[in-house]
């Protein structure tokens, strides 16, 4: 069973950003209540999802864990964004998984610098400060390319919201970067 939600998000001024999430539950030979707690697990799921992404948080919430081979939910310190309570050997075997991956192109790092170049000051300082605490790296020379779509999305969007307070118009090869 799959259920698909859409929110608007108003930006002010005629402008909407309109966003969607699905929801899914395996039904299976479900009858009567147990299938329509099912169909409203993923109704649920969808809403959850949807309002998250809209506000910029969208990843997977503790809802979702147990669908997810070897998950397990984690104590974060919301100060630091540091994970609590991790052995030794836990941080190694995250180190050498990010140290394998291929890295950002060049091609790619310019796209991202440019991008960010136009986001709020607030937004690329924390862009930066995760990069270096996440991948040890002062820029963005240590990210791995599997990062590179969400990293420009997320910078877009807060290009984009950065833009609209200011009341400026978006430069047009920045929104061929994003369009690619």
């Amino acid at each position: 069973m799959r259920c698909e939600k859409s929110v608007p998000r108003y930006l002010g001024r005629r402008r909407t950003i309109v966003d969607q999430a699905k929801g899914a539950v395996v039904i299976g030979n479900l009858k009567g209540e147990a299938k329509a707690n099912a169909i409203m697990k993923a109704e649920t799921k969808a809403k959850r999802r949807v309002t998250l992404s809209i506000c910029g948080m969208g990843w997977t919430d503790e809802s979702e864990i147990d669908s997810i081979p070897n998950a397990r939910p984690v104590d974060v310190d919301f100060g630091t964004g540091e994970i609590k309570n991790v052995l030794p050997e836990q941080k190694n075997i995250v180190t050498l998984s990010i140290e394998n991956k291929p890295k950002l192109t060049l091609k790619q790092m310019s796209e991202l610098e440019m991008i960010l170049d136009e986001c709020e000051q607030k937004y690329k300082k924390w862009v930066y400060e995760y990069v270096k605490q996440t991948f040890g790296s002062d820029d963005l020379t240590g990210v791995p390319a599997d990062m590179y779509e969400r990293m420009k999305c997320a910078a877009i969007k807060n290009m984009q919201n950065n833009h609209t307070k200011l009341n400026v118009e978006v430069q047009p090869e920045l929104l061929a970067v994003g369009a690619q």
